[in-house]
């Protein structure tokens, strides 16, 4: 989840401090921002808000980007 890595880095934030704040542990953040993991919906909903966006911010293929 590529749009996950740039939204927590653009708000200055570690993994570490996005977990904390979405109640998930680090290196399930490390493997969602690495393509490791998928999160479940009830996860993008916690990572969402931890962010202050809408879950379809997080949601998408990232390889859509990549081939448009």
């Amino acid at each position: 989840m590529r749009k996950l890595r740039e939204l927590r880095q653009a708000r200055r934030m570690t993994q570490t401090q996005l977990a904390y704040l979405a109640g998930l542990h680090p290196q399930l953040i490390s493997a969602f921002e690495r393509g490791y993991a998928k999160p479940y919906h009830s996860q993008l909903e916690r990572l969402a808000a931890a962010l202050g966006v809408a879950v379809e911010d997080l949601e998408g293929d990232d390889d859509e980007r990549d081939h448009a």
